[in-house]
C-alpha cells in the first residue's frame, strides 16, 4: 500500500461505522425520517400571545399581561382550546387581582373554575377556587370563613401540594381578619412549611408576612421584628419590589409599635413610602404617611 493509499482519518470512522451496524444488523441507507407538517399559523399565533402574556406578567407589567391575556384567550376560544382557554382566564383573574380590581378578578375566575369543573379539571379547579379567596382576603370580604367551610367540605381535594400550602395560607388570612389569632398563627406556620417542603421560595416568604402580621397583632413586636428582618433579603433576592415595600413597612411599623428606635423606624417607613408610591399603591403610601406623622408626634410621659 502507497503512502496516498492509506486509509483517512475520515475513512476509518466510515469503516468503524459499518462495523458497528453490521454488528447490529441494522444497516440503512441515507433515507430520513419524514419532516412533520409545520404547526399551524393560528397554534403557533395562540402560543406567542400566551408567552408574552405570561412573561409581561412575569414582570410585574400588570396592564401589559392584560391585554396580551385577553387576545390569546379570543385565540383559543376560536381554536375550542377549552383548557387553555380556562388557564388564560385563570391567569386574567390574577392581573385584575394585583391591580386592585376585585370585581373583575372575580369574574374571570369564576368562569374559569366554572369551565374546569366542565373539564373535570380538579386541581385547576381547586387553583381557582383558592384565587377567589385570595381576592375575597384582599378586599376583606365579609363571608370568607363560610367559604372556607365550604371547600373544607368538598369531596375531593387538591393533589398539587403547592395548593394546600396556600389553602393554609388563606385560611390564616382569613382567621387572621376575624380575631381568631392563635389558629391563624398555626395556620401560617403550616403553610411556611409545605411550601419549604415544596421549594416554593416565594410562597414561603408570602406565609412568613402572614406570621409577622399575626404576632404583631398578638402584640409580639419583638418575634415580629426578627420574621421580618429576616424576609427582607428573600424578597430582595428574588427582586420582587411589592415584597421589599411590604416588609419595610412591616419592619418599620414594629419598632414604631414597640417604641423602638424611633429613628430607625422613622426610616424604614419613609422607604417603604417611597416605594409604594413608585409602586403605584397610593393607599398603601397613604396609610404609611399617617404612620410617620404619628411617630413624628411628641410622645407623652
Amino acid at each position: 500500500m502507497t503512502r496516498d493509499s492509506r486509509p483517512t482519518g475520515l475513512f476509518k470512522k466510515a469503516c468503524a461505522f459499518l462495523v458497528l451496524a453490521v454488528g447490529w444488523g441494522t444497516v440503512t441507507g441515507c433515507a430520513s425520517k419524514p419532516v412533520p407538517p409545520p404547526t399551524p399559523r393560528a397554534w403557533e399565533e395562540a402560543g406567542r400571545l400566551s408567552r408574552q402574556a405570561a412573561q409581561l406578567q412575569a414582570n410585574g407589567d400588570w396592564n401589559g399581561a392584560l391585554a396580551w391575556w385577553e387576545r390569546a384567550a379570543r385565540q383559543y376560544q376560536l381554536l375550542n382550546d377549552r383548557t387553555h382557554l380556562a388557564m388564560a382566564w385563570h391567569n386574567l383573574g390574577s392581573v385584575h387581582r394585583a391591580l386592585g380590581q376585585t370585581k373583575e378578578a372575580t369574574a374571570e375566575l369564576e368562569r374559569a373554575a366554572a369551565l374546569n369543573a366542565d373539564l373535570g379539571q380538579t386541581n385547576a379547579w381547586w387553583r381557582n377556587q383558592i384565587a377567589l379567596l385570595q381576592v375575597a382576603n384582599d378586599a376583606s370580604q365579609p363571608g370568607v370563613v363560610d367559604v372556607l367551610v365550604r371547600l373544607d367540605q368538598q369531596p375531593g381535594r387538591p393533589t398539587d401540594g403547592t395548593l394546600g400550602a396556600v389553602l393554609a395560607q388563606e385560611r390564616a388570612r382569613a382567621w387572621m381578619a376575624t380575631g381568631r389569632l392563635p389558629e391563624a398563627l398555626g395556620e401560617a406556620e403550616r403553610a411556611v412549611a409545605e411550601f419549604a417542603k415544596g421549594g416554593d421560595r416565594a410562597g414561603k416568604a408570602a406565609a412568613r408576612v402572614t406570621v409577622a402580621k399575626i404576632l404583631r397583632r398578638l402584640g409580639r413586636f419583638g418575634e415580629a421584628s426578627r420574621v421580618w428582618r429576616q424576609v427582607l433579603p428573600e424578597f430582595e433576592a428574588m427582586g420582587d419590589p411589592r415584597g421589599v415595600a411590604v416588609s419595610l413597612a412591616g419592619w418599620g411599623g414594629c419598632l414604631a409599635a414597640e417604641g423602638q428606635d424611633p429613628a430607625l423606624a422613622a426610616d424604614l417607613l419613609k422607604r417603604a413610602e417611597a416605594n409604594y408610591r413608585s409602586l403605584g399603591l397610593s393607599r398603601e403610601a397613604e396609610a404609611l404617611a399617617d404612620e410617620i406623622g404619628r411617630l413624628a408626634e411628641p410622645r407623652e410621659e
